[in-house]
């Protein structure tokens, strides 16, 4: 199994349920894949099923640069968790309008 695939990602999603003793969480993030991931969106899937079936309340996505502002231009995830820094302005010029005209939480 490569590190996104479906069948990876649901066993990990209903093993850290099971390690936190929950059914449900608040926040299910993807962490740092690629646009070619979000893209072929069978990792969005796995995550919009995980919030259907009542395991999470929200999904986001958790990356920066062109990823992070592809993500948010998406428009599926409900937070966007991304980097700022005073030396690199490229997630606060683009990644982060594009967050609050989807209506996305922000996690700097």
């Amino acid at each position: 199994l490569d590190d996104w695939s479906v069948e990876l990602l649901e066993k990990s999603i209903n093993r850290s349920l099971k390690n936190l003793k929950t059914d449900c969480v608040d926040l299910i993030q993807l962490h740092t894949c690629g646009r070619d991931l979000l893209e072929a969106g069978d990792v969005i899937r796995v995550l919009e099923r995980a919030r259907q079936a009542g395991k999470t309340r929200y999904i986001g996505y958790s990356g920066d640069r062109d990823d992070a502002e592809f993500a948010a231009q998406l428009g599926v995830f409900d937070t966007l968790q991304t980097s700022i820094s005073v030396f690199d302005q490229q997630n606060v010029e683009l990644a982060l309008p594009v967050a609050r005209e989807k209506n996305m939480g922000v996690i700097a």
